[in-house]
């Protein structure tokens, strides 16, 4: 049986207590990324829903065609995006682009499309607090 409550997921099996699972949208093409264990970073722009994301919660990560189970390592907050792309690797967030990018291409990957980048924020909000969650699939056959 499985109750939707906010952007929040519990599962129930049985008399075992729910599980609670944080649902966050992601495009598709970045989906096999998390699911191959090759994004392992995924950046938010930080908001009060994330607040509940920790060390050991787990996020069901979806899109319009499937969804991916993930366990949270670890969850850090940044002043803005400009530290977030001082202290985490690139390939980690985008995995296959190129090490070796400049900071001002990193950042490009963050901005809207709308803006010249690729990515989704706008530029005033590049200086908002932002958070870098470390993620690890979880297989579906394993506990």
């Amino acid at each position: 049986q499985t109750i939707m409550k906010g952007g929040n997921i519990e599962l129930f099996s049985g008399g075992v207590e729910p599980q609670r699972f944080k649902k966050l949208k992601m495009e598709d093409e970045w989906l096999d990324k998390v699911q191959e264990g090759k994004k392992k970073v995924d950046v938010r722009l930080n908001k009060e829903t994330f607040d509940s994301i920790e060390k050991g919660t787990s996020i069901l990560y979806y899109s319009d065609k499937r969804d991916v189970l993930v366990k949270v390592l670890k969850k850090t907050l940044y002043d803005n995006i400009d530290d977030l792309i001082k202290k985490e690797k690139i390939e980690d967030m985008f995995p296959g682009l190129s090490k070796d990018m400049k900071p001002d291409d990193e950042r490009l990957m963050f901005l809207s499309k709308q803006q010249g980048g690729t990515g989704f924020y706008k530029e005033e909000d590049l200086s908002k607090p932002f958070i870098a969650i470390r993620i690890s699939p979880i297989s579906p056959t394993s506990e």
